[in-house]
C-alpha cells in the first residue's frame, strides 16, 4: 500500500506539473507558440494539485514515500522543463 500511494502521488503531481508547463506563457513565447490565457485560479489550482499528494503522504505517515515522491517530482520537473511545449 505504501508503494502504491507513492506512485499515485507521483503520477498526480507529474500531470499537474506537465499541465502547468504547457500553459506557461513565457515557455510558449520562447518556443514561438501562440499565447494561451491562464487565469490565476488555474495556476494556483495546479500548484495546489501538484503539492497536495506530498502533504497527504506525510499526513499518512509515509515519510519514505514522501522522500521518494519529492525526489521523483524534482527530476520530473527538470525533464518537463527540458521538453518543448506542445502546440495544442
Amino acid at each position: 500500500m505504501i508503494v502504491w500511494s507513492t506512485i499515485v502521488a507521483t503520477v498526480i503531481s507529474t500531470v499537474a506539473i506537465w499541465l502547468a508547463s504547457q500553459r506557461n506563457p513565457k515557455r510558449r513565447r520562447s518556443a514561438g507558440l501562440k499565447k494561451i490565457a491562464t487565469a490565476p485560479l488555474v495556476k494556483w489550482g495546479l500548484l495546489l494539485v501538484s503539492i497536495t499528494p506530498g502533504v497527504a503522504l506525510v499526513a499518512l505517515g509515509n515519510t519514505s514515500g514522501f522522500i521518494c515522491w519529492f525526489a521523483a517530482i524534482t527530476v520530473i520537473g527538470w525533464l518537463v522543463a527540458v521538453k518543448r511545449p506542445s502546440a495544442a
